[in-house]
């Protein structure tokens, strides 16, 4: 398929014009604006993959080589600016520079970064696959292993555990459901109207 048409671009759109369509399709078909699982995560998926595929052809015929090799904007030509970024807040701006590697120059660093600002966003799962792949592509490296043992919950059980799992010690916090919420408040309900209150109306 034309790369300039992916893009939703004519062809020979300069290359400003490129990184503006490429940044709003980057935005807009990340993984993390929707549900892992779903028919919708995965066509997100796919269309990324053609989207990161389609700005590398045109890159690669361009004179303007400071927009290649995975830094297609802002000057940025290392990992260590995307991870200043994560680590001021600059959430959004890190992610469309994570975007724009192409995947077969995606390694461990990589993936560790993806794996920091999806925990910073709040997506655990994807933070934990993310990490869990770069240990599994650099285990000797001391950092990846210690946020892929700290995110896993290592021996001691940690997030995945209390949210998956049921277990004697479960709470509400951790790992309730609505029948709990409710039958808690049936229960309080019925509490009040035996001492002459009465908690929930309705019942």
């Amino acid at each position: 398929m034309n790369p300039y048409q992916v893009l939703g671009l004519q062809n020979g759109a300069d290359i400003q014009s490129v990184k503006k369509a490429y940044k709003f399709l980057a935005t807009k078909y990340d993984a993390s604006n929707f549900v892992e699982g779903t028919p919708e995560y995965e066509n997100a998926k796919k269309r990324m993959d053609e989207i990161n595929n389609a700005y590398d052809q045109i890159v690669e015929n361009t004179d303007d080589r400071s927009y290649s090799s995975g830094s297609y904007s802002s000057g940025y030509s290392s990992f260590s600016d995307i991870r200043h970024m994560i680590e001021s807040g600059r959430l959004d701006d890190a992610q469309m520079l994570l975007e724009g590697v192409a995947p077969g120059s995606r390694n461990a660093e990589w993936y560790y970064l993806k794996g920091m600002l999806m925990k910073k966003k709040g997506w655990l799962e994807q933070a934990h696959d993310n990490f869990e792949k770069a240990y599994n592509m650099n285990p000797g490296n001391a950092e990846y292993r210690s946020a892929y043992e700290n995110i896993s919950g290592g021996n001691a059980g940690g997030y995945r555990t209390s949210r998956r799992g049921g277990g004697e010690n479960r709470g509400c916090l951790g790992d309730c459901s609505a029948c709990d919420i409710c039958s808690s408040l049936l229960c309080a309900d019925c509490c009040c109207e035996c001492m002459g209150g009465d908690l929930i109306p309705c019942c």
